[in-house]
């Protein structure tokens, strides 16, 4: 209990700075969606919108041209780029949490303390999970706000929904960071190997959403199984709007992994070498 404290009192004050820094993001954005409800305004975006490259369109998420004078339409195609700074945060996080106290030579401290390597990750991972929780809670609490100034506060419901359901690919980035973390025998490259994994998985996802002949590379970028707005539709019913649904299951199965992976190489580790 007291490193799980520990952990969050070392940790607290980066998660409230992105947790501010991606509120911030999502108010601006939704800022102009006013702007967007008028219709000169919109037959202008919509134009120039026509006039870009299908495959520059389908790689930005707009595939289908969302319509931007509607909240909730305006609001899940700017959530979904905070989706993707969310898991990069939590990658990051994951990435640092077992490999930074061999890096900071605190791990001598930690054994001398009797505190067994299980009782060290499942400390540090309930730690990061309750942090991760805490950005989340930040960006329900301003996409609340902005639907009450925006819209009358009529899709709060929704709004709640797509936040539950986008954890789900920020928590498997969040797994393979401690899985790689259990590996890192300092946190020097951490940073360096998160965003490298990360934007390496996501740009195999534009590859794949770009270039049908290799759509099955999609399985390959988490962040791009069900994006925001997909999600959005098909939690308004809209017609042919469908999850992936052996996305969602792969992303069970590689968070799971990614614990079990954890736990059994930190387990065998030499943490003194």
């Amino acid at each position: 209990m007291n490193l799980l404290k520990l952990e969050l009192k070392k940790n607290l004050k980066g998660s409230i700075i992105w947790g501010i820094v991606l509120s911030g993001v999502l108010l601006l954005y939704l800022a102009f969606f006013p702007s967007m409800t008028d219709a000169g305004f919109s037959e202008l975006l919509y134009s120039k919108l026509n006039m870009l490259p299908k495959g520059l369109l389908e790689s930005l998420g707009l595939a289908e041209v969302p319509d931007f004078s509607i909240f909730m339409e305006c609001y899940s195609y700017v959530f979904q780029f905070l989706v993707i700074a969310f898991a990069i945060y939590a990658m990051i996080l994951g990435t640092k949490s077992l490999s930074s106290e061999e890096g900071n030579k605190t791990i001598e401290f930690l054994y001398s303390k009797q505190i067994t390597r299980m009782q060290i990750a499942i400390s540090k991972m309930l730690a990061s999970i309750l942090l991760i929780l805490l950005v989340s809670i930040f960006l329900i609490f301003t996409s609340i706000i902005s639907n009450l100034i925006f819209s009358n506060g009529s899709d709060i419901e929704i709004i709640l929904k797509i936040n539950k359901i986008m954890l789900l690919p920020i928590f498997v980035y969040w797994a393979i960071g401690f899985a790689i973390s259990s590996f890192l025998k300092s946190d020097s490259k951490s940073i360096v190997i998160a965003l490298s994994i990360f934007f390496g998985s996501y740009i195999i996802g534009i590859i794949a959403v770009t270039i049908k002949k290799l759509d099955m590379l999609i399985y390959l970028s988490p962040i791009n199984y069900n994006v925001t707005s997909d999600v959005f539709k098909v939690l308004v019913g809209r017609k042919g709007a469908t999850l992936n649904i052996a996305g969602l299951i792969i992303s069970a199965i590689i968070i799971i992994l990614g614990v079990a992976a954890t736990y059994i190489k930190y387990n065998k580790k030499d943490l003194l070498n």
